[in-house]
């Protein structure tokens, strides 16, 4: 019963388009693979709840790094709720 979309959000982290979002509003899911002569690996991660921690983690590496953030683009399926 969720809005899950694939796409990349504008200035979420680890952007990749094929990042699973809710409604547009929020990355709950990054995918990530990589392909070999004769293999290929998919993953996942899935945020769940505790997503103001995340956040509190990513702004300052982002920031580090100098690379762009919407911290309000990390998300997790208990913010749908």
């Amino acid at each position: 019963g969720l809005d899950a979309r694939v796409g990349e959000l504008a200035g979420e982290y680890c952007p990749g388009e094929f990042s699973v979002n809710l409604a547009g509003r929020f990355k709950v899911m990054g995918v990530g693979q990589r392909v070999i002569r004769g293999a290929a690996h998919v993953g996942g991660v899935v945020t769940v709840a505790e997503t103001e921690r995340l956040r509190e983690v990513l702004v300052p590496i982002y920031e580090a790094l100098g690379l762009p953030l919407r911290p309000e683009t990390a998300g997790g399926l208990a913010d749908h709720a």
